[in-house]
């Protein structure tokens, strides 16, 4: 009787052992590596949603199967486990969402799903995505999607938006609640789709519909396709600027700095960096101090909180300036701003500046600069004589 017992459960070990050996090889298994992305799908939220990851080859052939199915929880979120999958990725969404504009329930078919590209995936970066109309629009933008392309798809539809990366950067619930925890970015992001949805009641008298999106965001593609650097054609810019109007001023009023972020959609931009120049090795900057004069054609988003100066997040520190303090007063096409810091920084890059244009192509040379003085970081500052600022 022992022996049998002893008998039976060293079989019970060897099959574990075997077990266990199979697991290990050949990628298969619970050995294998797993990486998992997150996400949010919204046009309105979409739940009950679900999404589909596709991986997408170097010549921008999407894979017939996708990588992982799953479904969006009430919030729209996902998680999508990819594996050991790196490299570039075309994410599918279907499902319903409740229109902002109407409050009727929509559905995105499998037929025409809403769509998202990403490159760059990796084991090692944790990531999260986005899939609305405007990641749609930039797929379509891309055409054959290399990883070049996507990228300057989304960066050129994350400028015209004004939203740091339409990719990367979540919307919300087009609630109060949740906007008021939410950052900047995601409030400018939740707005601009609900006044898609405005721009699409207000262009139909039929019911809500994703086919009435599809239709919008062919023609903000027709108008891209004009030139590599043309925004918005008149007619949709003043569309949605309308839109937004009505949005901001009912159903999501309150939000006025992402709205102010909003008011130059469809515009392109440049982004000027400001550098010092000149400073004597060893010197260090306690303060810059100057105007900027913008030329014809281009304009700022202004604050509304902090009334006559560049909305925050347009005009910002960078490089050496480090946590040193910034002011900027606007008047016309004019910026006055200053920098200071007590401690005292490095010549080289300061700050950045993000100007819309609205006709012509300017460079960073139209952008004139004036009145520059360079400081010390001594007790009494003095100009640091030959020193200035340049701008690129």
């Amino acid at each position: 009787m022992t022996r049998n017992i002893i008998n039976r459960v060293l079989a019970v070990l060897t099959m574990s052992l075997l077990t266990l050996a199979g697991g290990c090889g050949g990628g298969g298994g619970s050995s294998s590596p797993s990486k998992l992305i997150y996400g949010t799908a919204a046009k309105g939220i979409l739940y009950p949603g679900s999404v589909s990851v596709y991986g997408v080859d170097s010549a921008g052939v999407r894979a017939a199967s996708p990588l992982s199915t799953v479904v969006t929880d009430s919030s729209g979120k996902f998680t999508a486990d990819i594996g050991a999958y790196s490299g570039t990725l075309l994410i599918e969404a279907t499902g319903s969402y409740t229109d902002e504009a109407t409050g009727n329930t929509v559905t995105i078919v499998a037929a025409r799903p809403m769509k998202a590209a990403v490159s760059g995936v990796n084991a090692a970066t944790t990531r999260h995505f986005a899939v609305t109309p405007l990641t749609d629009l930039a797929v379509s933008m891309a055409g054959t999607l290399t990883a070049a392309n996507i990228d300057a798809a989304n960066q050129r539809v994350s400028s015209l938006f004004k939203i740091s990366d339409i990719a990367a950067v979540e919307p919300v619930q087009p609630s109060a609640v949740a906007m008021a925890a939410a950052t900047m970015d995601q409030q400018s992001y939740t707005l601009a789709l609900a006044s898609l949805s405005q721009m699409a009641k207000a262009a139909n008298s039929s019911p809500a519909s994703f086919a009435q999106f599809v239709t919008i965001l062919t023609s903000f593609k027709s108008d891209l396709d004009a030139s590599a650097t043309a925004g918005l054609g008149t007619g949709n810019k003043n569309a949605f600027a309308t839109a937004l109007g009505v949005v901001t001023s009912s159903t999501l009023s309150g939000f006025s700095t992402a709205a102010a972020n909003l008011e130059a959609v469809g515009t392109s931009t440049i982004t000027l960096t400001l550098a010092t120049s000149g400073v004597p090795a060893g010197t260090l900057v306690g303060g810059v101090q100057g105007t900027i004069t913008l030329p014809a054609g281009t304009s700022l988003r202004l604050d509304p909180v902090v009334s006559g100066s560049v909305l925050a997040n347009l005009f910002v520190l960078s490089g050496n300036a480090g946590q040193s303090l910034l002011s900027n007063t606007v008047n016309g096409p004019v910026v006055t701003f200053g920098i200071i810091n007590a401690t005292g920084f490095a010549s080289g890059d300061i700050a950045t500046l993000v100007v819309d244009i609205s006709s012509g192509a300017p460079t960073a040379a139209d952008f004139a600069l004036s009145g520059i003085t360079v400081l010390d970081n001594s007790n009494n500052p003095v100009a640091i004589g030959g020193a200035t600022v340049t701008v690129r």
